[in-house]
């Protein structure tokens, strides 16, 4: 019957070696994914408060979307005045709709909060400065106010642009 086969159909061979490694490739990324899921974070009741503490991974790997060009290249209308930081630290802090800022980026913005250890891609790290200096305003900005899908990273599309751009103020302050 296999000599058939190959007689018939020549390539068989090689088509049937390529079946084999893409069932096999998929079924060890499976796998291999699951396990890291398992082992890449303890659970966050299992974070102790000196890991939420220590720096996040820097710098970092980016899994957000690119925002919309319009939005992606704007500038921060307001300046990082004593006052807009202090807005943007309360926001980002306490505002919760439905978690505050904190709860997945840390309090530090080092992306080690107490609810990230759920989560399929770690949240950003504010904090770390070759990461920050990459990403523009506009980006900030949009991720914020509507989200990142494929990510965790939830809409905040109640807050007032003022009140966003104020938390991008903030955002700055933490990689410095």
């Amino acid at each position: 019957m296999m000599i058939k086969l190959l007689k018939t159909n020549p390539g068989f061979i090689v088509q049937s070696f390529l079946v084999v490694v893409i069932v096999f490739l998929l079924c060890g990324i499976a796998s291999g994914s699951s396990s890291l899921n398992k082992n890449f974070m303890p659970p966050p009741n299992k974070l102790s408060s000196s890991f939420e503490e220590s720096p996040g991974v820097c710098p970092q790997s980016r899994y957000t979307r690119t925002v919309s060009y319009l939005i992606y290249h704007k500038k921060n209308p307001l300046e990082p005045t004593p006052e807009n930081i202090s807005v943007g630290e309360v926001l980002y802090h306490h505002h919760r709709a439905p978690l505050a800022c904190k709860d997945c980026h840390g309090e530090k913005g080092n992306g080690k909060g107490s609810k990230w250890g759920g989560l399929d891609y770690p949240p950003r790290n504010f904090s770390c400065g070759i990461t920050m200096k990459e990403i523009p305003d506009g980006q900030l900005f949009g991720i914020i106010k509507y989200g990142s899908p494929g990510t965790k990273m939830l809409s905040y599309d109640g807050l007032e642009d003022e009140q966003i751009w104020q938390l991008v103020v903030y955002i700055r302050q933490l990689a410095q």
